[in-house]
């Protein structure tokens, strides 16, 4: 374990017992040198990483420059908690003047991308520990000792150590020992294909510089994988590592959280459950020893009655929840109850619902308790690019609480508060860039239809070291949220060109509502300006309707934004001229495209009602009679025909007049004249409500269609039909109950005639009978 003067300390991240021993250790032996796992060119951030005013979780983010190239767009990130080992040892060089190095390849390095995803730009760990997790020497130990996975055998032999005295030596040898056996069945290929070997080839070099520097002992801290391979470097003559030329670090010191470092929410390293180990950590370390079963129990109770009432735990229920954890750790042959014992014992004791997939609400909200929503703090005067603080301090001057890590709703009144107007405008900005501060929950859309009636939008935010982590990475962009928004639609906009959809004027008009959600005047006059050449050179009608249809919804901004709708009436004018220009090859509209132009024959006809002013009546009338006349498929041509009765082209008795007669099939081949009903009620469902003569003609359809044509168009038709308020279904069943001499309440008697009952009964005992055949009886037992 030791060869003087080195010394190796085999680690596992964020180990509270690693890291208590590793304490233990510095402080007995006082190494001249301290060698750490990590990136070298991180080196320049120690003085701010192990600054005593940190306050951990908080993590050093390597970005991405303006010109990084393919597989070198990934943002990487090391982070470090209260017991990270690596924080421990290098807070402790800085407190005892020992020198203190990184050892590893620089964060960019070719051999460092192993973690991010081809094309993936989420941020990517820079540590992980799969391999202490996932290889059979690690499947045959959790079959030996019984236990559930390998996270809890590793707090079966080694967390539970943690307030173990101060035998360090002998807990290193039992964690090299372990990490040995695990290199032992672990593929050299697969080392030298994700980098591993490469990464030991440059620490090996680096402890070879350190030696040769001089007297004193090192401390060589690493994941304990990585050990095996340093201790016989010992024994080999120096050798130069691997080549290090790699683009810039471009790192900085951000702020973490606990639900990032959580290993069951996808952070390959560590431990789950991060705010557990880290209250193991602080108890052991001021002396109140590592048995957390009391305290911990008690808050989590008391957490739960202010939080999730529903949820409390009754004090008997508590009681037993500690003894069981207590038996458990008897039962397990461990000092104290460990993170597996106390979940087990919440399980148990508190949970009395059946468990789906080990789910449980109370168990859910337990293993929250567990990870925590701590977030940490960086000492004063950390450099940061200007638009992180700048953001924090804009959010915080518009009542969004950024405290912690927690999820919170807030519900903005848009069109009467000014504050929650300005609010709306800075998430929709934040969501533009993808800064994944927030979600809207609900809220008008002129995407999907606009509701001006609509006063409240409904956010879901939380603020996290990735939202910090994605501002820093638009820096390049500028200095101001308007310059990063700016930014972010060009490069949309150029990946509309880069598909192909360059000339879709509803592909632009959804940039369009982007830049306007935005407030900033330069944003949507931007994108106003890509939506006007599109609608200049879109040869589909659906898609100029939506541009007309997204600019019509955008034109109330709320209090404090700048007035889209005067900008707005030249482009729309223009998009009105060239929808003129495509009417008359409407009716050439191939079959599948059919469902979105009669959607948008609806949304124009619902400017039309509203008084758009962009939308000529009378230009309109000649080439809608044009369409008309040319036949078009029976879908358009009901809708076509619902249209000229809304904008007034047309008598609405003639409108009715002509549906009916397409209904009875005088023009229609048969099987579609379904098509030509649901045309008109996408359009004007409310034309069949107040007219009997096209009531009955659509009755006389459903007497007279065939069973397999109305089962085909029974989609449609219920789709139809759905657009009906439950006072004009009734208006409808009334009338057809009367026609059929029935009255109203018949058609909505629940009872079942006794012929039907009697032959659902047979079916049930037939249906029980095979099921007794096939052994599943015990389906058919009553549960308790």
């Amino acid at each position: 374990m030791t060869t003087t003067p080195v010394v190796f300390f085999p680690i596992r991240h964020h180990s509270p017992a690693c890291a208590l021993a590793l304490a233990r250790a510095l402080d007995e032996i006082r190494p001249a040198q301290v060698l750490v796992e990590a990136p070298v060119d991180f080196e320049p951030l120690l003085p701010l990483l192990t600054d005593p005013a940190a306050r951990p979780p908080i993590a050093i983010v390597s970005l991405p420059s303006a010109k990084a190239g393919d597989g070198a767009g990934h943002t990487a990130t090391y982070p470090f908690c209260s017991h990270s080992p690596e924080l421990v040892a290098l807070a402790w060089a800085r407190r005892s003047g020992a020198q203190a190095s990184l050892i590893d390849l620089p964060a960019r390095h070719l051999q460092m991308r192993r973690h991010a995803t081809a094309g993936e730009l989420a941020p990517a760990p820079l540590i992980a520990d799969w391999r202490l997790d996932h290889n059979a020497y690690v499947a045959e130990l959790c079959a030996r000792r019984g236990v559930a996975d390998a996270l809890a055998l590793w707090d079966a032999l080694f967390e539970a150590q943690a307030g173990g005295g101060g035998d360090w030596r002998g807990f290193f040898d039992a964690v090299g020992l372990y990490c040995r056996h695990i290199r032992t069945v672990s593929d050299p290929a697969e080392m030298e294909a994700d980098g591993t070997l490469a990464r030991e080839a440059q620490m090996a070099a680096r402890l070879a510089v350190a030696r040769a520097a001089g007297p004193g002992a090192i401390a060589v801290v690493t994941g304990g994988f990585h050990t095996p391979a340093l201790i016989e470097s010992l024994d080999r003559p120096p050798r130069p590592g691997p080549d290090l030329e790699a683009p810039p670090a471009n790192a900085f010191l951000v702020r973490y959280g606990f639900r990032q470092l959580d290993h069951f929410s996808g952070y390959g390293a560590g431990l789950p459950h991060p705010a557990y180990y880290d209250r193991l950590w602080h108890a052991v370390v001021s002396g109140h020893g590592p048995d957390l079963t009391l305290g911990l129990m008690t808050d989590f109770a008391d957490h739960l009655r202010r939080t999730q009432p529903q949820l409390a735990l009754a004090t008997p229920v508590l009681g037993a929840a500690v003894m069981a954890a207590r038996h458990l750790a008897t039962l397990r042959d461990l000092p104290a109850p460990g993170r597996s014992e106390l979940i087990d014992a919440i399980r148990s004791t508190g949970v009395k619902e059946a468990i789906e997939l080990g789910r449980a609400p109370l168990l859910d909200a337990f293993h929250d308790f567990l990870t925590g929503d701590a977030m940490g703090e960086l000492p004063p005067g950390t450099a940061q690019p200007p638009i992180v603080e700048a953001i924090r301090s804009q959010a915080r001057s518009l009542g969004f609480n950024l405290e912690d890590g927690a999820r919170r709703t807030r519900d903005l009144d848009i069109l009467r508060k000014p504050r929650h107007a300005a609010a709306s405008r800075f998430l929709f900005a934040l969501d533009l860039v993808g800064a994944g501060f927030a979600s809207r929950i609900s809220g008008p859309d002129p995407l999907s239809g606009w509701r001006g009636d609509v006063l409240f939008e409904s956010w879901s935010y939380a603020w996290s070291p990735m939202v910090e982590a994605a501002l820093i990475g638009h820096a390049i962009d500028g200095r101001t949220l308007e310059a990063l928004c700016l930014a972010e639609l060009e490069r949309r906009n150029g990946r509309l060109a880069a598909d192909g959809r360059s000339r879709s004027a509803g592909a632009a008009a959804a940039l369009l509502v982007a830049g306007v959600r935005t407030g900033f005047a330069r944003t949507f006059a931007r994108a106003a300006d890509w939506c006007e050449l599109a609608i200049q050179e879109d040869a589909d009608a659906a898609s100029i309707v939506q541009a007309l249809s997204i600019m019509a919804g955008l034109a109330r901004p709320g209090p404090g934004a700048p007035d889209p709708a005067p900008y707005f009436a030249g482009i729309r004018r223009r998009a009105f001229e060239r929808l003129i220009l495509l009417f008359p090859l409407l009716k050439d509209t191939p079959a599948d495209g059919l469902p979105v132009l009669v959607r948008a024959v609806a949304d124009l006809a619902g400017l039309v009602a509203g008084g758009d002013e962009a939308i000529d009546r009378d230009a309109f009338g000649g080439v809608l009679l044009e369409v008309l006349a040319a036949s078009p498929p029976p879908a358009l041509t009901g809708a076509l025909l619902a249209f000229a009765g809304v904008i007034g082209l047309m008598p609405e008795e003639e409108v009715v007049s002509r549906i009916a007669a397409q209904l009875r099939g005088v023009h229609v081949e048969d099987g579609k004249a379904a098509s030509v009903l649901t045309g008109c009620l996408a359009v004007a469902p409310r034309l069949i409500v107040h007219s009997a003569e096209l009531l009955a003609a659509t009755d006389d359809f459903f007497a007279q269609v065939g069973q397999d044509d109305f089962v085909a168009a029974l989609p449609e038709l219920r789709l139809a039909f759905g657009e009906l308020t439950p006072g004009e279904i009734d208006r409808v069943a009334s009338w057809a109950a009367t026609r059929h001499g029935l009255a109203a309440e018949q058609l909505l008697d629940g009872t079942i005639p006794p012929e039907e009952l009697a032959e659902n009964m047979a079916v049930a005992i037939r249906m029980a009978e095979a099921w007794r055949e096939d052994g599943l009886a015990d389906w058919l037992e009553p549960r308790e």
